[in-house]
């Protein structure tokens, strides 16, 4: 295998994406890519040699945090920027990490995108969205700093916190449990940085992966399978569908497109390969639409890991995560989907409008919870929810 001449370099935000990046940089799969960790809080950046940490110096937080408030997140990025910029310098490739729903996550991810729209770099943003219990208030952050990540980067890979819990035990101890979901997404952003950048027998590209999110408002899940021995092709499926957070058989059934990669040994044979796929495509539902790779490292030996990322297209705009919620818990009944369907068409919908993509401010409403009635935000004015241009006349 020839390795990919690209220059990559994963960027983590806030506190909750540094811990996922703890993980990435203690892993020994890691190859050949910069990891950086930018905060506004001094005590939570990462202390490690394979890590470039970044404060985010501003008038604002004190080098505290941002308390909550993604506009000073973003503004704690923005007065910092050309120094974030010379951490990327010379990177074509960048993957970024965030949780959107708090200050520094929402702010900074947004103003970092413009940033990386600017200088056309390729990028893949991983965020993840709170759970319900978090309340309103940090939904509606994660909700805003979703839409603007949309409209600024190309691929963003939303996953839902609440499938941490979904397929966990109740007597599971929740640092444990949070333990297992960094160690995951960890291993997917690895996994799905490693599809980008190296030249695979079946290749993956970024094209394929932009394509599959173009235009399109998702939610994802995600799981990896590993497996040695003599029976590691099933014993690998069956390790991803249990994978914690794929949120299997419910949510992968009603995706819409589902990304997989096989990664082994140089041993793998032809016949491992087309037995992996097989089962792999039993496993799904027949409508979904299916991006397949696969690839082989020297330090893989006779271990074999199989990725999975699930793409759920929403058709609705949500105004708070408990949609996501029902979302991640769709039942597969096609009777369910078709009511479920035709429930959208008779809706209401809220769709973006012109004044929001300007970038114009909502003034105080900006960060407090809207106040949602059928769909529609009444903090914003009729004229504007419904998309009416006013012209006035110049005296």
């Amino acid at each position: 295998m020839e390795e990919d001449k690209i220059q990559s370099a994963i960027i983590a935000i806030g506190g909750s994406g540094g811990k996922i990046l703890g993980n990435i940089a203690e892993s020994d799969e890691l190859r050949d890519i910069k990891l950086i960790h930018v905060d506004t809080d001094e005590h939570d950046l990462i202390d490690n040699k394979n890590v470039h940490s970044l404060l985010l110096k501003n008038d604002w937080t004190d080098n505290q945090g941002c308390g909550g408030n993604a506009v000073t997140g973003e503004n704690a990025a923005g007065e910092n920027i050309d120094l974030i910029k010379d951490q990327i310098e010379n990177i074509n490739s960048l993957f970024v990490i965030s949780a959107l729903g708090r200050g520094t996550g929402s702010g900074a991810a947004v103003r970092i995108s413009r940033l990386i729209k600017e200088t056309k770099l390729r990028s893949l943003f991983f965020v993840t969205l709170p759970f319900s219990f978090e309340g309103k208030e940090q939904q509606q952050t994660a909700n805003n700093s979703l839409r603007k990540l949309r409209k600024s980067t190309d691929i963003v890979i939303p996953i839902p916190n609440e499938l941490i819990f979904d397929n966990c035990p109740e007597d599971k101890k929740a640092l444990d449990a949070f333990d297992t979901a960094n160690s995951i997404l960890a291993h997917c952003i690895i996994g799905m940085s490693e599809l980008i950048r190296f030249r695979g027998i079946i290749p993956i590209d970024y094209s394929s992966i932009k394509q599959a999110f173009k235009n399109k408002d998702a939610i994802c899940s995600f799981g990896i399978g590993r497996a040695n021995g003599e029976n590691k092709i099933t014993e690998a499926v069956d390790d991803l569908l249990k994978s914690p957070m794929l949120g299997y058989p419910d949510f992968v059934n009603n995706a819409d497109v589902v990304i997989s990669s096989l990664i082994a040994g140089q041993d793998l044979n032809i016949g491992d390969m087309k037995k992996c796929l097989e089962i792999l495509n039993s496993k799904l539902n027949t409508s979904v639409k299916t991006i397949i790779g696969a690839n082989t490292f020297a330090n893989s030996n006779e271990n074999i890991k199989i990725y999975m990322l699930s793409v759920q297209y929403q058709k609705t705009s949500f105004n708070d995560n408990s949609s996501i919620v029902k979302a991640v818990k769709y039942s597969s009944d096609p009777k369910k989907n078709r009511r479920r369907k035709r429930n959208e068409q008779l809706s209401n919908e809220q769709m973006a409008l012109p004044f929001i993509d300007e970038g114009l401010s909502l003034g105080i409403f900006a960060e407090v919870n809207a106040t949602i009635h059928h769909d529609q935000n009444l903090d914003i004015p009729t004229f504007q929810r419904h998309g009416i241009s006013i012209m006035l006349d110049k005296k």
